[in-house]
């Protein structure tokens, strides 16, 4: 699957009642066109929310992060560029614009990729190693226990805390750079794997998809029989 899209057709009418499957054989097409709309905007709309409430379909919390100390939510900005559009008279499709797409489907469906140094620096380029750390080095210094040392009095050395300021201010990208690689005991691997675990906000678990589909389409055909009677 490329992306985390979720198609919805008119005749996915699954244990719907006789005369509520008539109902929908004797629509206009136009009006066919407006009951899947109807049904994947319903979708899109319990997505935000499962983003917004951090939650799977299945009303379990998302899985967290690797690193426990990056508290920013999952898929933050994933609900904008999730769109609804018709792909004919039967069939309506909720997908995501741009890239947004591969990063949904990673999210979806988990992911596993192997990851190697060169196309780490080809995706992010080469940084210019003169240029003073950035903040997300000074703060993983210090989160890795980073200390400066410094002599004393009687020329012992001594272990200083600085303040993300300081590394910000004193130290190089290269510098800091090197200094997270020996605190880690990372000697500069040349490739790893990179698991984004599956957290699926987009539609339903298997089980309860049939009941979903046949509530939406109640609801969605109830809503153009209001519309047609007034």
């Amino acid at each position: 699957m490329a992306d985390a899209s979720m198609n919805f057709r008119e005749d996915r009418k699954g244990r719907l009642k006789w005369n509520e499957q008539l109902d929908i054989l004797r629509l206009a097409p136009k009006d066919k066109r407006r009951l899947v709309r109807m049904m994947a905007s319903d979708v899109r709309k319990d997505a935000r929310q499962n983003i917004r409430q951090q939650k799977t379909v299945s009303g379990a919390p998302m899985a967290p992060r690797k690193d426990a100390r990056n508290k920013r939510k999952l898929l933050r900005r994933m609900g904008k560029p999730m769109v609804v559009f018709n792909k004919s008279n039967h069939e309506a499709v909720v997908s995501f614009k741009g890239r947004a797409g591969s990063i949904a489907s990673k999210h979806q469906h988990g992911s596993s990729e192997r990851m190697t140094a060169t196309k780490a620096a080809k995706r992010a380029g080469t940084p210019d190693y003169n240029a003073l750390a950035n903040r997300d080095q000074a703060k993983s210094l210090i989160a890795e226990g980073y200390r400066l040392p410094v002599k004393g009095k009687r020329g012992r050395t001594k272990l200083k805390r600085v303040s993300q300021k300081w590394i910000r201010e004193n130290m190089t990208i290269g510098q800091a750079g090197l200094i997270l690689r020996l605190l880690r005991d990372d000697k500069g691997k040349q490739s790893w794997t990179i698991t984004t675990p599956a957290r699926p906000f987009l539609g339903a678990d298997e089980r309860d998809a049939q009941q979903m589909l046949d509530s939406l389409a109640r609801t969605s055909l109830a809503r153009l029989r209001a519309k047609g009677a007034r």
